[in-house]
């Protein structure tokens, strides 16, 4: 999974500054962390 993909349209379609304007801070950061940890298992 990209990790820009929470920065291009469908989500961007509702939110166009992306994650962050759905999610607070918090949020954002573990969506990422998941995305980083999903990226690694998939290359393991």
């Amino acid at each position: 999974m990209e990790p820009g993909l929470p920065y291009e349209s469908s989500l961007t379609d509702v939110a166009p500054n992306g994650a962050e304007q759905v999610f607070d801070d918090v949020k954002t950061s573990r969506l990422f962390e998941i995305i980083e940890a999903l990226n690694r298992s998939a290359v393991a």
